[in-house]
């Protein structure tokens, strides 16, 4: 498996930039068009400053996508495997490759949401050490 990443700098050499490949425009048009939400927030697209946009890429397809602010304390807006491909642990990918590129880019927090309900999000996140801050609730009015 191969994690893409889109970054604001040029490619550097070694290792890194042999585990590390571009986050492809054509990737963030099918984004975009599934969700509008990504044009407004990322105005520059892929290139949008303090964002990173990670596609997992596993025997040629891409399984799962997750977009990261680096800047303290990070943040995962969104992280989406597609159903046909949950289960084999690349939620789990995502999220570890989401820690290192905000590890490197100097935060100390990740923090994301998740809702109540979405049991197999809850038990990834509670099996990579992640704790409950906040709790919201809400009553329907109708």
């Amino acid at each position: 498996m191969a994690t893409k990443r889109r970054k604001n700098t040029q490619k550097s050499g070694g290792a890194r930039a042999a585990r590390s490949f571009w986050f492809s425009v054509v990737h963030f048009e099918q984004l975009v068009a599934r969700r509008p939400a990504f044009q407004a927030a990322l105005p520059d697209g892929p290139a949008t400053a303090g964002a990173e946009l990670l596609a997992l890429v596993h025997s040629g397809a891409t399984v799962g996508h997750l977009w990261l602010r680096v800047t303290e304390p990070a943040w995962v807006f969104s992280v989406e495997v597609p159903a046909e491909h949950r289960g084999a642990g690349h939620g789990r990918s995502l999220m570890l490759a989401a820690e290192e590129v905000s590890r490197q880019a100097g935060a100390e927090t990740l923090r994301l949401n998740v809702f109540a309900g979405n049991t197999p999000a809850l038990r990834l996140y509670e099996s990579l050490g992640y704790r409950i801050t906040e709790r919201h609730f809400a009553k329907p009015l109708c």
